[in-house]
C-alpha cells in the first residue's frame, strides 16, 4: 500500500506541476465607467518560465465589440490590446492584440493580429478614439496599437462564453492565451512583468497587475492537495488495519 501511496502521490503532482504557477490578478479599483459590459474582473497569468505563455482575462467584454451611446452620439468600440511592462520603468514595451485591427482611421495601415507580441512604438489613447461630441466620461489611458515592430512570439486568443445567466458580476467570457512560443522568462528580463488591459478603445475599465517568474500561487492550492494526500493515505490506512 505504501507505493500505491507514493504513485498516486507522484500523479497527483505531475498535474500540479504542468499547470504550474498561476497567479491572479484581480480588478481591485472603481475606475469602471458605463453598463456592465466593460466589467474586467481578472486576469490571470502563467509565472512559470518553464512552461509556454498563458493569459486568462475573465471579463464581460465581447469579441465582436460594443457601441456606448450618450443621448447625442454613439461610440463604437473594440477590445483594447494587451500591454506590458518588462522592466518596472512604467513605460509600456510590447502589446497582444485581442483582436485584427489596423491604426486608427487609417492613419496607419500596418495590420496587427491578434495572439501576436508587437514591440511598442507608439499607442493610441482612448481620447484618439472619442466621438464628437466631447461630452463622454471614460478613463484617459492607453488602449491600442499605433506603431510597433512584429518579435517571433505568438500566441492564439479563444474567447470562452462564461455561465449562461444575467448575473453581471460572473464574467460572460474567459479570454484564454494559449499555444504561445514564449514563456514569461523570454519578456520579463528583469525578472518582473506588468500586465495592463483597458478593456476596450474607450477604456472604460483598466485592471494592471504585476507578477514575476516562478511567482507561488496562493498557499490554499497546495492545502488543498496536501488535504487530498493526507486524506488517502488515511483510508489507506484504514483499509490495512480492516485487513489485518
Amino acid at each position: 500500500m505504501k507505493k500505491v501511496l507514493i504513485v498516486v502521490a507522484i500523479v497527483l503532482f505531475l498535474p500540479a506541476g504542468a499547470l504550474a504557477n498561476l497567479i491572479t490578478i484581480p480588478d481591485s479599483n472603481t475606475d469602471r465607467y458605463g453598463g456592465d459590459v466593460f466589467n474586467v474582473f481578472s486576469i490571470t497569468v502563467e509565472t512559470d518560465p518553464d512552461n509556454p505563455m498563458y493569459f486568462n482575462i475573465a471579463t464581460n467584454y465581447p469579441e465582436a465589440g460594443s457601441t456606448a451611446s450618450n443621448g447625442s452620439s454613439t461610440w463604437t468600440t473594440r477590445a483594447a490590446d494587451l500591454i506590458l511592462d518588462v522592466d518596472q520603468n512604467n513605460k509600456w514595451d510590447y502589446a497582444i492584440p485581442l483582436v485584427n485591427h489596423q491604426g486608427y482611421k487609417g492613419d496607419n495601415q500596418k495590420m496587427y493580429y491578434a495572439g501576436n507580441v508587437y514591440k511598442l512604438g507608439l499607442m493610441w489613447e482612448s481620447s484618439d478614439y472619442e466621438p464628437y461630441p466631447y461630452s463622454w466620461s471614460y478613463n484617459d489611458t492607453s488602449v491600442s496599437l499605433r506603431e510597433g515592430t512584429d518579435t517571433p512570439y505568438s500566441g492564439t486568443w479563444k474567447w470562452n462564453p462564461g455561465p449562461a445567466d444575467d448575473n453581471p458580476e460572473t464574467a460572460a467570457w474567459n479570454i484564454e492565451y494559449t499555444g504561445a512560443n514564449w514563456d514569461i522568462a523570454d519578456l520579463a528580463i528583469n525578472g518582473y512583468l506588468q500586465v495592463y488591459w483597458a478593456t476596450a478603445t474607450c477604456g472604460n475599465d483598466t485592471i494592471r497587475g504585476t507578477v514575476n517568474p516562478n511567482q507561488v500561487p496562493e498557499p490554499a492550492t497546495m492545502l488543498l492537495l496536501g488535504f487530498g494526500l493526507v486524506s488517502l493515505a488515511g483510508f489507506g490506512r484504514k483499509k490495512l488495519i480492516k485487513k489485518g
